[in-house]
């Protein structure tokens, strides 16, 4: 089984995100993921989700953490609020 099989059946959502922002790939939010649909959510901005009171936090963290082209970071938990696919605010780490 390659990687994104296993990754399609995993709960948490698994996105890589570029250094501006763009997810290039999206996997896992098995059994949904705040009524969002995953397609979707690739070539578009994380910011199209993130709830604007946590807008500058995400911002300092790809600030912090975005390196050179070759680099890549791990990723680091943290909490903030996105925007469901209904459109109201939701807690996520």
């Amino acid at each position: 089984m390659d990687a994104a099989a296993i990754l399609s059946k995993v709960r948490p959502l698994v996105a890589v995100v570029d250094a501006s922002g763009v997810m290039r790939t999206v996997h896992g939010g098995y059994g949904g993921f705040l009524g969002l649909d995953l397609d979707d959510l690739v070539g578009r901005s994380v910011f199209d989700f993130v709830a604007p009171a946590h807008a500058d936090e995400v911002a300092i963290y790809f600030l912090e953490t975005a390196g050179s082209l070759d680099t890549v970071a791990l990723p680091q938990p943290f909490r903030i609020d996105v925007i469901g696919g209904d459109g109201q605010v939701h807690p996520v780490e």
